[in-house]
């Protein structure tokens, strides 16, 4: 009977020993995975560094990010769809890419090509902004283009000429008030 108790501790001690090993490799693995990640959605790198190659993508409406993700990684323009995905969210284009048809490079970095994905979201939001901003300064009729608001003001609103308004019923002075 000892020698059976001694055999399993020792069977035992050797499955644990085994599993704690596999564990740490699986931590090391894990770990390096996540820093790869990490450091290549902040430091990009184009695929190539010069005389890239020009691919269009087409962006329809319906196309999620991991969509394009994965259709930039089998034109070769990425070498990782998760890792353009991490990208994406992270950077200021995150949501912005409007649907159309682009030329993209190898040698552009995921920001880059984010950048011209995104520029018609970012221009219809830039003139979004400025009629928010018109709209926000009490035109006649709210509208920017509105010929109300280009109208001058009547006659009786106007300054004299070369002076500052008089009061009604005073003259103004002689001489022309120098």
């Amino acid at each position: 009977m000892k020698k059976e108790s001694a055999v399993f501790r020792i069977i035992g001690l050797v499955i644990r020993a085994a599993l704690i090993v596999i564990a740490v490799f699986l931590v090391i693995r894990v770990s390096r995975t996540a820093y790869d990640y990490g450091y290549e959605t902040f430091a990009q790198q184009p695929l190539t560094q010069e005389n890239g190659r020009i691919v269009t993508i087409t962006v329809s409406e319906t196309d999620t990010v991991s969509d394009i993700a994965k259709r930039l990684e089998e034109k070769g323009l990425v070498k990782d769809d998760l890792l353009f995905r991490m990208q994406e969210m992270f950077s200021d284009y995150h949501d912005m890419i409007a649907p159309g048809v682009y030329d993209l490079s190898t040698d552009m970095t995921a920001d880059e090509m984010l950048a011209i994905m995104a520029a018609k979201t970012i221009e219809m939001e830039s003139i979004q902004e400025i009629q928010d901003g018109n709209s926000a300064l009490g035109g006649a009729t709210g509208d920017p283009g509105s010929p109300e608001d280009n109208e001058p003001p009547p006659e009786s609103e106007l300054p004299p000429a070369g002076g500052e308004a008089q009061p009604e019923g005073e003259a103004p002075p002689e001489g022309g008030g120098n």
